[in-house]
């Protein structure tokens, strides 16, 4: 009865997590010549509502050609569909699979200035520590 009772109160919404990488045998140059075009994509796609986060894996502190986006949409095939267009995709540099997510937990904080108009997304980490941050931890 207890698990149910803390899913029940969970956000439980549905988003899709594209994983997008190259395409065997293809030159990363031919990335490197659409790359302005696949950034303003994605950029067009934050401004519409469609994308929920994106960006590329790491190696040694890195980017790689290997990115993750999720995105907000319909249906499986809808998030397809939108992941097709998306330049490096449809121009055959890189190819994709889309998975059905469903977002439960987490934390996002916003921090707005008044006096400067700045503000930021998310502080710091948390210390990894299980301990330290609890509220009334000794």
């Amino acid at each position: 009865m207890e698990a149910t009772e803390l899913l029940a109160g969970m956000l439980r919404r549905t988003l899709f997590v594209i994983y997008s990488g190259p395409v065997a045998g293809v030159e990363p140059e031919r990335g490197a010549a659409h790359f302005a075009e696949h950034l303003r994509h994605l950029m067009n796609w934050e401004q519409q509502g469609i994308l929920f986060a994106a960006g590329p894996f790491l190696e040694n502190g890195k980017a790689t050609a290997r990115a993750m986006y999720i995105l907000r949409a319909g249906s499986l095939d809808e998030a397809r569909s939108i992941a097709s267009d998306e330049p490096l995709h449809r121009h055959g540099i890189r190819e994709f699979t889309v998975d059905e997510w469903v977002l439960n937990q987490g934390r996002v904080s916003l921090t707005i200035d008044f006096s400067t108009q700045r503000g930021g997304l998310d502080g710091p980490p948390p210390s990894l520590h299980p301990n330290k941050n609890r509220q009334g931890a000794q």
